[in-house]
């Protein structure tokens, strides 16, 4: 009776391990042998196996569910990627447009403080009144958008008011700055760079509005 139970107390302490599938043959074998004889260790066996074939299964959805995140994750960073990238080719896109097709206004300098007058363009005639800053800056902006749309491959650099030139033209207002040019320069244009290059804006009444009505060096 007292071997029974000696086995008994062995049997269960290698049960664990036989459901893990650890033992070697000689401990499974006798594990096998003694349940075969025990009615209780035999329950202990099968509980311990219905356990780890539970286990293994919750282990194995684990597995599975770990894989599939992973396999979402993978999914959300190639799309992310995907995103990216076309993101950047449209900025591409943008930047050559900005300044190989059109002109690049994205670094000039205005200088308007020289203007210090009151006139309107409505009200600018022959007098030699000079116009004010707000009419100023609205042919600067006419200068900056002929800019964009005639001069593709270069970068304006300064717009400055020309005060005295533009007393002289009254009632065009006339503006020098500089630019430079990303493409070859035209045959016989030896330079990239305009330095002192002029623009002549003149107010039309009718539209309302500044326009170009010149430029280029005097």
């Amino acid at each position: 009776m007292r071997k029974m139970i000696n086995n008994c107390n062995i049997a269960r302490d290698l049960i664990p391990q036989y459901a893990e599938n650890l033992l070697s043959d000689g401990s499974r074998e006798f594990v096998d042998t003694h349940c075969s004889e025990c009615p209780d260790c035999k329950k202990i066996l099968d509980t311990a196996m219905v356990d780890i074939q539970t286990k293994n299964e919750k282990r194995q959805e684990e597995i599975w569910s770990e894989i599939a995140k992973k396999q979402k994750r993978k999914k959300i960073m190639i799309k992310s990627i995907i995103i990216s990238a076309s993101v950047l080719i449209v900025i591409t896109a943008i930047f050559f447009c900005s300044f190989i097709l059109k002109g690049n206004t994205w670094f000039v300098n205005i200088d308007i403080s020289e203007s210090n007058g009151y006139k309107t363009g409505t009200e600018l005639s022959t007098d030699m009144a000079h116009p004010g800053k707000d009419e100023v800056d609205k042919a600067a902006q006419a200068v900056i958008k002929y800019f964009q749309n005639n001069f593709g491959g270069s970068i304006l650099l300064s717009l400055k008011y020309d005060e005295e030139l533009t007393s002289s033209n009254m009632p065009s207002i006339v503006f020098e700055g500089d630019y430079f040019m990303l493409q070859e320069p035209v045959a016989g244009d030896m330079s990239r760079m305009k330095n002192n290059w002029h623009w002549y804006v003149d107010y039309n009444k009718t539209t309302e509005e500044w326009q170009i009505i010149g430029n280029g060096y005097d």
